[in-house]
């Protein structure tokens, strides 16, 4: 991120943000990191080390890393429900750069007003985070959005459905519909037809009765794909990945496991 005088964000901001002792992350972390985890799709639990890294308490190095800093986000409220640690890479590196250690907001608000605050930091001119999501709204808040440089993406989840009928009734749909799904898998572990019937959010999952017509086929790791709302059914219909027999299918179930927040995981694993 380019936090030179182009970085300008389209935000009010309803709370504030301040500097704070980094070792309050050994209490504070874990909390806020809860909030993120139950309502984002993809989010897996996080090690002890995480908080430890975090606050400076364990560094790469396996000492107390004393250059990390700390910065809390506070609703309206008063409450914290957000925080950012952080660390300068050092006045050899040009631009003059600071590093994003861990950056977790339960709130949209709290998300960019932390990013408000690493962009107003006195002589820095760039801020790097390498756990920043794909499907980020701060492209959308700023108002240049080329000031965001983005890099390699890298895979932090894999996602491999071993049992298709409780995988597909354990999660929540943003549409109602009623889908039969043909999922294909070398390693007979989840494949068959199955009817997927969805109301109010709530799914019903079985086996198709004997000779039931398809309305999609798709790979066992196309369905992976899609569980989680990242993928769009119909980006992979029209790559040939998912067969769609049924015309329209493929857009009733890019509603159907649609999410109301991205993906993200943000624990290494």
């Amino acid at each position: 991120m380019d936090t030179g005088p182009r970085f300008r964000l389209r935000h009010t901001p309803t709370g504030s943000v301040e500097i704070a002792d980094r070792k309050v992350l050994l209490e504070l972390a874990p909390g806020v990191f809860e909030r993120v985890h139950r309502v984002t799709p993809g989010s897996i639990v996080r090690q002890d080390a995480y908080r430890q890294r975090s606050s400076g308490t364990l560094g790469r190095d396996g000492a107390e890393d004393e250059s990390i800093r700390c910065a809390l986000h506070y609703d309206a409220d008063g409450d914290v429900d957000g925080y950012v640690a952080y660390k300068f890479a050092g006045w050899d590196s040009k631009p003059y750069t600071m590093e994003v250690i861990d950056l977790v907001a339960a709130t949209d608000s709290g998300y960019l007003e932390l990013w408000q605050f690493l962009g107003s930091i006195d002589m820095i001119q760039r801020v790097t985070w390498s756990e920043a999501p794909v499907d980020d709204p701060l492209t959308w808040a700023l108002e240049d959005p080329r000031c965001i440089e983005s890099g390699e993406n890298a895979d932090m989840l894999w996602l491999r459905v071993l049992d298709t009928v409780k995988a597909l009734g354990a999660r929540h749909y943003s549409s109602d519909g009623r889908l039969v799904l043909r999922v294909s898998d070398t390693l007979s572990l989840a494949g068959g037809t199955f009817t997927l019937s969805v109301s109010g959010g709530k799914a019903t999952v079985a086996a198709a009765p004997e000779g039931a017509e398809a309305d999609l086929s798709l790979d066992v790791a196309d369905l992976g794909s899609i569980y989680l709302g990242a993928v769009c059914p119909v980006t992979l219909a029209a790559a040939g990945r998912i067969s769609e027999h049924t015309p329209g299918a493929a857009l009733i179930a890019r509603l159907m496991f649609a999410v109301e927040r991205s993906p993200h995981c943000l624990t290494h694993f």
